[in-house]
């Protein structure tokens, strides 16, 4: 607790996969707006859910048959935000919002993810408000591949690689 009793983030970079992507970036845009002052260093995004439109490219090609399905993130939008007006909300749906001033960010992206399209579109918007973005897109890995990490050598990468790049926005 900070001194004027209000909660202060302790961490420079805040990370997340999937929905935990999601709630990262919707808190980066909250205290940048509560707290300009803190200053986070940088968001690791993990096939990041920040639309609830459902309506890439992706969500098409990979709607059924490779683990996360259309029908999966339209139940977890309902349950998420059962109100749809809600979901216009930045903080749900963080492609929505006004993201000048976020730190660096760096996305990964699993290819075979009905998410694949909504994170590159994410990571072209931030680049688009002078947000510096790395993104890397692991050939043949479904969404949550970071949990076979000792089965699978993309997510070894992709852990090895957010390490490096934690230690040089940090």
């Amino acid at each position: 607790m900070a001194p004027n009793g209000g909660w202060t983030a302790r961490a420079s970079c805040w990370a997340g996969d999937s929905a935990g992507a999601n709630l990262a970036l919707g808190a980066a845009l909250l205290l940048r707006q509560s707290d300009p002052d803190l200053r986070l260093r940088g968001l690791l995004l993990n096939y990041g859910v920040f639309d609830d439109r459902m309506a890439t490219p992706s969500y098409s090609e990979f709607a059924d048959g490779y683990g996360l399905t259309r029908e999966k993130m339209r139940f977890y939008w309902d349950c998420y935000a059962p109100n749809p007006a809600d979901r216009l909300s930045p903080f749900a749906a963080p492609i929505r919002g006004d993201l000048r001033g976020l730190p660096s960010c760096l996305i990964h992206i699993a290819e075979l993810d009905v998410l694949a399209d909504e994170n590159r579109e994410m990571a072209k918007a931030l680049r688009a408000v002078g947000v510096p973005v790395e993104e890397e897109t692991f050939h043949g890995t479904v969404h949550g591949f970071l949990r076979a990490r000792d089965h699978v050598p993309a997510a070894r990468r992709a852990i090895a690689g957010a390490a490096d790049w934690l230690k040089r926005v940090i």
